[in-house]
């Protein structure tokens, strides 16, 4: 190759790799013979495609689509793994091939056990097969029932909790056609539970097929096809176009491409005000209607905010005409029954808490909304158990007070009430741990409710500390992270006085660990040390950190049925790489407390570490030890000890025999 050729190829080539173009990079040091002259940036080029791979949905389609294009494809376990599993999406015979990968990365051990979950006995497919004739030909009649079965004949399949998730959702969306709503001309659901409801269908969809997303979501779309119809012969557009914008999935699904037009065409039909000057006026004129209209005012103007982007101004006048709408009703409940009242109760709280989408932001107009609400005789669970929170995070007794005398006059509304709460308003609770004690205090007989609030408590913290340490990671200003730096920290010292007023309860010490050893704010690898060895300090054996050490760290680890979550989680990965290293650093420098350890612990360590990327000198110097400490064992007597020697020396050869085979790809 003549010199300025020459110049300008490797000139090339050194600006792909700058610019991160692996692909590119690889292809054209490929066609210029440069494999072997630039091999330790090639198997890194390899590396990181590889990971991203296992990561993003999108960089695994471009590598199967880019991979047959190269013809030097190194053998390492990921890269093999990576091809297999294009093999087991096209239904290849590979499970056997990829269960005997060793070496895998976590990330990739992770997709490789979600892969095996998945079982099939063929003997079902007449089960299977009925079950989805009942999906097709028989929509109307599909119950929880329906995927349950088909749940249990999948068994473990990735599918499973889709399945259980559709099993519920079916029952839900059957109250569309149930008798009392076609007689009402009601849709059975609240507009909070239509939106949870498209929420997770539409979650669920994402991770179908497009073959199994048309059978599996078919009942669905034949029951809301069942409602619009009715809905549309009986002239109720504005119900037909509010639908349309709550549960935009379902709808779309159901109207198919023309689902736009359909749309407005409801609009127009009802009459619906589009514009923010046209709701300000529509507001205005409600003022002096009764209450009937003035309630079917809220309902137009409702519909109309979530297609516009209201000012601030729109939104007070809005809420100014629902603080009218309460103080009427506060004023007639003397006129009905107590059972009157509290149906009353029943219907209006959960449709005003799904109307404070406006007022998340501002605590203090919150606080004196709920109020009114409260005063009303509207507020049930769902306002009232807000309004408990809310009182207490502004220091507001009154409001506090009577949330507190509703709430013990009605039933307890159940976990999962509570923690959609928490998750709704979670901006209102975090960093301001300390109002969960409202909750345990309000029902000291929950038995579960305590634990379920610290965990949940301690998943905020964790998410918390690794989205600040991304966000840091990839904001390239100095001044901003600066700037971002203070208000983590600042928020973490928040939370911090907070637990203070936990302090008698015993779950609250995972949170405090989390909050002193990273009182910056975010990860950081001098916090990891600090937590491994305050967990070290604190229990009476080795076995107790290798046990307990998980309920510190943020689950990243995705979601098994559906795959764009799992590869949306997964990119966090440089941290779940992060804190195994660091935490397998922490156990080399106390290896010889595992000589005292349980097999179950050793066994732990090995599952979790006894792989390539930790066969650094001082990882597999560890496990050679490791391996003679279960030898001296086996001969004092543990004869349990053998399989588990035996396991780590069949482990050190297949890593020996994948070295050496690298070694040769690379001549």
């Amino acid at each position: 190759m003549a010199k300025a050729k020459q110049k300008r190829v490797l000139k090339k080539i050194n600006k792909l790799w700058r610019t991160g173009k692996y692909w590119e990079w690889l292809r054209l040091v490929e066609q210029e013979g440069l494999v072997a002259a630039q091999a330790p940036q090639w198997q890194e080029a390899w590396q990181n495609l590889s990971r991203r791979a296992l990561r993003l949905p999108n960089h695994l389609e471009e590598f199967w689509e880019r991979l047959p294009k190269l013809k030097n494809i190194p053998d390492n376990p990921d890269i093999v793994f990576i091809r297999l599993l294009q093999d087991f999406l096209d239904d290849e015979a590979v499970r056997p091939e990829i269960g005997s990968l060793t070496g895998l990365s976590p990330a990739a051990q992770l997709l490789r056990d979600k892969i095996l979950a998945w079982s099939w006995d063929s003997g079902q497919d007449k089960k299977i097969d009925r079950i989805i004739k009942v999906l097709v030909n028989q929509p109307e009649k599909v119950t929880g029932r329906t995927f349950t079965e088909l749940n249990k004949l999948l068994k473990t399949a990735p599918l499973s909790e889709s399945l259980q998730s559709l099993s519920k959702d079916i029952n839900q969306i059957r109250k569309f056609n149930a008798k009392a709503a076609v007689i009402r001309n009601w849709v059975g659901l609240t507009d909070q539970e239509l939106k949870m409801l498209d929420n997770r269908l539409d979650r669920v969809a994402r991770s179908l097929t497009p073959a199994l997303r048309e059978v599996l979501l078919y009942p669905f779309i034949y029951q809301a096809v069942q409602l619009f119809e009715r809905l549309v012969d009986r002239e109720v557009f504005d119900e037909l176009a509010h639908l349309a914008a709550v549960m935009p999935f379902i709808f779309s699904q159901a109207a198919g491409p023309q689902a736009e037009d359909i749309k407005n065409r409801c609009r127009q039909l009802a009459g619906e005000i589009g514009t923010e000057a046209e709701v300000d006026d529509y507001l205005k004129q409600a003022l002096s209607q009764d209450l009937e209209a003035k309630i079917a005012v809220l309902g137009k103007v409702r519909l109309a905010l979530r297609a516009l982007n209201p000012s601030g101004k729109l939104i007070r006048r809005f809420y100014n005409l629902y603080e009218r709408v309460m103080d009427e009703i506060g004023d007639r409940q003397g006129q009905l029954a107590p059972r009157e009242r509290f149906d009353l109760m029943q219907v209006m709280d959960p449709l005003i808490y799904g109307d404070l989408d406006w007022l998340m932001d501002d605590p203090e107009a919150l606080r004196f909304f709920l109020n009114r609400v409260l005063n009303s005789g509207c507020g049930g669970v769902l306002i009232s158990t807000l309004a408990l929170l809310t009182g207490e995070r502004t220091a507001n007794q009154p409001l506090k007070q009577k949330a507190w005398a509703n709430l013990r006059n009605l039933p307890y509304p159940g976990d999962n009430e509570l923690i959609r709460i928490l998750d709704d308003f979670e901006q209102i609770i975090f960093p301001n741990v300390r109002l969960v004690k409202d909750l345990i205090e309000l029902y000291p007989t929950e038995v579960g409710l305590r634990s379920l609030l610290f965990e949940r408590l301690g998943a905020e913290l964790k998410m918390f500390l690794l989205t600040s340490a991304m966000g840091l990671k990839f904001e390239k200003s100095a001044s901003i992270n600066q700037s971002l730096k203070k208000v983590l920290q600042q928020t973490v010292q928040k939370f911090k006085q907070d637990l203070a007023e936990l302090e008698d309860y015993e779950e609250v010490m995972v949170l405090k660990d989390l909050a002193e050893c990273f009182s910056e704010g975010y990860l950081t690898t001098q916090g990891y040390r600090a937590l491994f060895q305050k967990v070290y300090n604190r229990l009476p054996s080795f076995d107790d950190l290798i046990f307990q050490i998980d309920r510190y760290f943020p689950d990243i680890r995705g979601i098994g049925h559906d795959f764009d979550e799992l590869f949306l989680n997964m990119a966090a990965g440089d941290w779940l790489d992060k804190q195994e290293e660091l935490l397998f650093q922490f156990i080399l420098e106390h290896h010889d407390d595992l000589r005292n350890a349980s097999l179950e612990s050793i066994e732990l360590v090995v599952d979790r570490f006894c792989h390539p990327e930790f066969m650094h000198p001082n990882g597999l110097n560890f496990f050679l030890q490791l391996g003679s400490c279960l030898e001296e064992r086996v001969k004092n007597g543990e004869a349990a000890a053998m399989a588990l020697q035996n396991r780590i020396i069949n482990l050190l050869l297949e890593y020996r025999q994948i070295r050496a085979t690298r070694r040769k790809s690379t001549r």
